[in-house]
Parts: C-alpha cells; structure tokens; sequence
C-alpha cells in the first residue's frame, strides 16, 4: 500500500501595476478603475512524500488579471500558472499553463507546455491486469497543449486543440514488461500527437473560487501518423463539475 503525505501551505504577494499619469486630481472614480489594473500573484510552496519519489518539494505560482477593460467584471479572471518540483531521487517537474478570457469570455485560450522527468507506473496492457504486475519506470518528456474555444451561446463553447508531447523513457525495471524489446508499444517512447475537439457548457459564477453553477467538458481526441504522431488511437474525455456554497452569508 502506498501512503502519500501532502503538506501545501500559501502566502499572499500581490503585486500592483498601472499606467502613471501626470495628474495631480484624479478622482476617486478613476482610482477605483485604476485598482482593476492590478495584477495579482499566488506563490504557494508546496511538499509531498511518495515511495517512488521520497521527499518532494518546490513551489507555486500563480498570476491572475483582467485582460482588457480591467473594469468590465463581465470579463473573468484570466489566469497563468507556474509549479515547479524537485525530488530527493533528483526528479523533477516544471509546467506553464494559462487560461486567457477575451472580450467578455466570447474567446478562450488555454494549454500548457510542461517538461519533466518523473516515475511512472505500469500494469501491463488491458483492463484485468493484477496488481502484482505493478513495476516502476521513469520517462522524461516534453509536453505542448494549446485550445482555442469560442462562445456560440450563452453558457456553450465549442473549440479545438492540438496536443504534443515528446517522451523517452530513461529507466525501467529490468526483470518488467518494459524491458522486453517489441513487447509494449511505446516502451522506450515516442512522439504523440493529435487534434482535440472540444465541446463546453459553463455557468459557474467564477472560474477561480465558484459558489454555484455547473462546469461540464467533453473533449475527444485523435492522433493519427498524418498528424505527425508514433501512434494511432483515440480518446474520449468528460469532465463534469458542480458547486455548492456550503456557508451561506446571513444578513
């Protein structure tokens, strides 16, 4: 059994920028309008503890803003975000991604790029395999997503992506499946690469910290050798989300 501690503790850094103005009276209005200009940031270290990695650490980033009329909160928060993690078995994960809302959330673009070298598990091939095949390997790899969504109705976007990720797999168990040339596809890595299609329903209140409404996603993907990928399959993806406010404010 494996037994995973987590540890996250946060502090608040909130950093400030706005145009300067060689005016001495600005009104309060304007300085109420000059405070949406602010862009924030989240630093949030972070600690974790599992047998194939040992002691994991590193920190959090997190930087959110308003892109263009800053004053217009019909636009949501659009959000780039920035963990990086190192471990005593001399692993490591770094990862960039972002979620861009334009023009009162009609246009979204989200992805990221990530690059990593981390320990993987593998059971073999199907549904059945026992746990008792379970054996580690350790893949380093770069990864590359972008989408782009557009608004066609009040709550319904639909969109496209194109997914890429470049992997080489570094060590494995040498009595494991992996280990045996032609037996696993994908066994020292390869190149995947594929095209998402994209279909969202979203009514929460906020994208950052909702209290009510619904978040549901489904995304299907397609990589194919004509896409540029080692390997051909598919997937299927739905990602659903509802929220509750569990503490009512009492007037």
């Amino acid at each position: 059994m494996k037994y995973i501690i987590t540890l996250l503790c946060f502090a608040w850094l909130q950093v400030s920028w706005s145009p300067a103005y060689g005016q001495n009276d600005i009104s309060e209005v304007k300085d109420s309008v000059e405070q949406e200009k602010k862009i924030r940031f989240l630093a949030l270290p972070i600690i974790t503890y599992a047998p194939e990695t040992r002691l994991r650490f590193g920190a959090s980033a997190l930087m959110y803003f308003r892109v263009g009329d800053r004053s217009d909160k019909n636009t949501q928060l659009s959000t780039i975000r920035f963990p990086v993690t190192y471990t005593l078995e001399r692993q490591f994960k770094i990862r960039l991604s972002y979620d861009i809302f334009l023009d009162q959330n009609k246009h979204i673009f989200t992805g990221f790029q990530e690059w990593f070298k981390f320990p993987l598990l593998f059971w073999g091939i199907g549904a059945n395999t026992p746990d008792g095949n379970e054996e580690l390997f350790t893949t380093q790899a770069f990864a590359f997503n972008a989408n782009y969504l557009n608004r066609i109705s009040e709550k319904i976007y639909v969109g496209v992506g194109y997914d890429l990720r470049l992997s080489d797999v570094i060590e494995v168990d040498p009595d494991g499946q992996l280990s045996t040339d032609g037996l696993v596809p994908g066994a020292k890595g390869g190149t995947t690469a594929g095209i998402n299609l994209i279909v969202r329903r979203d009514d929460r209140d906020n994208n950052l910290s909702a209290s009510k409404g619904s978040y549901v996603q489904a995304i299907m993907g397609i990589y194919n050798e004509f896409i540029g990928s080692d390997f051909n399959y598919g997937f299927l993806q739905i990602d659903f989300r509802k929220y509750w406010a569990i503490l009512q404010e009492r007037h």
